[in-house]
C-alpha cells in the first residue's frame, strides 16, 4: 500500500482492514516515518501492528499502568594484575 493511502488512514482511522477489531499494519520503514502519529493512535485505543517484509513482528498498544521494574545496571571492571603496587610480598 502506498504511503499516500497510509496517510489517508491516519486522517480517517475508522476505515481499517477489519472493522470489528481495529488493527492497522505498517511496515518498519513507514512506521519509522509516522511514529508520532502511530503513538497518538495507539494512545486512543487503536492497535497498530508493525511488520518486517509483511510479517507482523510488533503490536503497538496503549500502556495499561502495570507495575514496572527499574533497569539493571551493567558495569565492566578491568583489573591490571601486572601492577606491582597492589601485590603483597
Amino acid at each position: 500500500m502506498s504511503l499516500f493511502r497510509r496517510l489517508i488512514k491516519l486522517i480517517r482511522p475508522g476505515q481499517t482492514r477489519c472493522e470489528s477489531h481495529r488493527v492497522a499494519q505498517y511496515n518498519v520503514y513507514e512506521a519509522r516515518s509516522l511514529f508520532c502519529h502511530l503513538l497518538r493512535r495507539a494512545q486512543r485505543g487503536e492497535e497498530i501492528v508493525i511488520a518486517r517484509y509483511g510479517v507482523p513482528i510488533v503490536k503497538l498498544v496503549a500502556y495499561s499502568h502495570e507495575l514496572t521494574q527499574p533497569g539493571v545496571l551493567r558495569a565492566q571492571v578491568l583489573l591490571n594484575l601486572a601492577d606491582d603496587r597492589f601485590v603483597e610480598r
